[in-house]
């Protein structure tokens, strides 16, 4: 029988080191392989939105070709002609962005069969979250199709706005609106105004809400908390604080009153807002704060006196 050399033999602690160290790559492995399975999932998930993006722009499209093919002779010389080519480039565009789309989809799953044991894709690894994150991640990394995705984005909007100015500049013009000859123009100009007032129309009406209305709105609010707080509180509101004496136990987190920055101590009298119940004071600091403004110290949130 061959005898193993003292050299040769492995330690307890060496034998552990190997038996982590093949744990540690088998948890890696099936880490790596749970990553690929969720990356694929959102991948496909990204290509069948794109899929029927396209679809629906190509019917699109071929309605726009149809009307503009069909256009009856009195629409020609209206700007209801310039609104079908403006339309119809918009939607090749559109299509464009989504066979681009498509096209680096197929790409990166490629990418994820090839490769098994690391992950090779440029993209961060939370944008596999979901379908929004990873598009956004593909245009941050694909400057031609970000240039494509937010050109289109530009020409949709322009020739929404000059859709609507158009349309209704024609609506009794040489091509009026209720001829049986001009319904089929008129139902593809509408159609496509509907469909761009929800893609378009309402995320548009959001943002003026967020920038004009919003702001202003809270411009009154903080006018009306400020008139408000110059006011100050009167005598009888005072009176109407809740007042605690201080015992044994801690009333906050420092113990302090931040107003005059000094402990809390026995006996002393206190007075704790409503606001949180940390947000204590000496009963002379919050009533002299008070005095002067109708608000909490710590948060400014307005005080009750109920």
């Amino acid at each position: 029988m061959q005898q193993i050399s003292p050299e040769e033999q492995l330690t307890d602690q060496q034998i552990i080191n190997i038996i982590q160290l093949e744990n540690q790559m088998a948890q890696s492995t099936a880490n790596m392989q749970a990553f690929r399975s969720n990356q694929i999932i959102v991948l496909k998930n990204l290509r069948n939105e794109a899929v029927f993006k396209l679809i629906f722009s190509f019917i699109e499209l071929l309605l726009l070709f149809l009307a503009f093919g069909f256009l009856p002779e009195p629409c020609v010389d209206t700007s209801l002609r310039e609104f079908f080519i403006l339309a119809i480039i918009v939607n090749a565009m559109q299509a464009f962005q989504m066979l681009y789309l498509l096209l680096i989809i197929w790409d990166d799953l490629g990418e994820i069969d090839s490769s098994e044991t690391e992950n090779r894709l440029p993209y961060p690894e939370y944008s596999f979250a979901n379908t929004k994150y990873l598009s956004d991640a593909i245009s941050d990394y694909h400057n031609c199709y970000k240039f494509i995705k937010y050109l289109t984005i530009l020409l949709d909007v322009v020739v929404f706005l000059f859709t609507q100015v158009e349309l209704y500049k024609n609506l009794y013009g040489a091509c009026k609106i209720g001829d049986s000859e001009f319904d089929f123009t008129w139902g593809v100009a509408f159609t496509y105004l509907i469909l761009r007032y929800i893609t378009l129309g309402i995320p548009i009406l959001i943002f003026v809400i967020y920038v004009v209305v919003l702001p202003f709105a809270y411009c009154i609010n903080i006018q009306s908390l400020q008139k408000i707080n110059r006011v100050g509180a009167s005598q009888e509101n005072l009176n109407k604080l809740k007042v605690e004496t201080v015992g044994l136990d801690k009333i906050s987190d420092d113990n302090e009153c931040v107003i005059c920055l000094s402990e809390f101590i026995e006996g002393e009298e206190f007075v704790r807002l409503d606001c949180h119940p940390y947000h204590v004071y000496h009963k002379g600091c919050i009533s002299d704060w008070l005095k002067a403004r109708l608000e909490c110290p710590k948060c400014r949130q307005p005080v009750k006196f109920d």
